[in-house]
C-alpha cells in the first residue's frame, strides 16, 4: 500500500504493484479485498481524491481551480471526478471550496471505502500499519 500511496498521480500499473508487493494479480485482489474491502484500484483512487480534498481544504485564497488541482493529482476526466468526488465525501468538490472560503467545518467523509482507507492512512502515518 505504501508503494500505491507513493507512485506519481498518474502512474497506476498493475503490474508494477504486484512485483513491488511479489503478489500475483489474484493474490494482490484478495489481499487489498480482504484488508480494504476494496481493489487496488480503487484504493489508488482514494487515495487521489483525499489529496485533492486535502489540497482544497488547504487553498483558502483559492489560487488554483479545483480543476487544476483535480489535474495536479492526476485526474484526468474532471466529470467523473465530480461524481467519485461526491461518491466519496458526500458533496461536489464546489462545495468543499465554498466551505473553505467562507471557513465552514468540513463534514466527515460518508463512505465506507472513504472510512478504510482514511483508517489505514492513518494508521501507516503513525507507524502501525
Amino acid at each position: 500500500m505504501e508503494h500505491l500511496q507513493q507512485l506519481p498521480p498518474q502512474s497506476y500499473d498493475l503490474d508494477s504493484i504486484c512485483e513491488a508487493a511479489a503478489l500475483s494479480r489474484r493474490a494482490l485482489y484478495y489481499a487489498f479485498d480482504r484488508n480494504l474491502q476494496c481493489t487496488p484500484y480503487a484504493y489508488f483512487l482514494a487515495c487521489r481524491l483525499i489529496r485533492v480534498r486535502l489540497a482544497l481544504l488547504h487553498d483558502s485564497e483559492a489560487r488554483w481551480s479545483i480543476a487544476e488541482h483535480a489535474s495536479a493529482h492526476g485526474v484526468q476526466h474532471v466529470g467523473r471526478f465530480a461524481g467519485y468526488y461526491r461518491a466519496q465525501f458526500g458533496e461536489q468538490p464546489s462545495k468543499t471550496r465554498e466551505r473553505v472560503l467562507s471557513r465552514v467545518p468540513a463534514k466527515a467523509p460518508v463512505s465506507r471505502q472513504a472510512k478504510t482507507v482514511r483508517d489505514h492512512h492513518e494508521r501507516f502515518q503513525s507507524g502501525n500499519a
